[in-house]
């Protein structure tokens, strides 16, 4: 099964994601400026779509693992 494009298995369990990546995401997502979903909002953090759509899914996620790094 695949979303936008990406195998969503791969989007969850073989991709990495860093503090870099992440911080990228929930920047773009402070801003307010892109529907989430488009390919704007992912083209402007610089992600690409298996790692957009990773952060997308398990949001949560990244956000408890990241603060803690602060």
């Amino acid at each position: 099964k695949k979303m936008y494009g990406v195998p969503m298995k791969m989007q969850i369990d073989d991709v990495e994601i860093t503090r870099d990546d992440f911080m990228a995401f929930a920047d773009i997502r402070r801003s307010d400026e892109y529907n989430m979903s488009s390919s704007e909002a992912r083209e402007s953090a610089g992600l690409s779509k298996a790692k957009w759509f990773a952060i997308m899914k398990q949001y949560e996620h990244y956000e408890n693992k990241y603060k803690e790094d602060k």
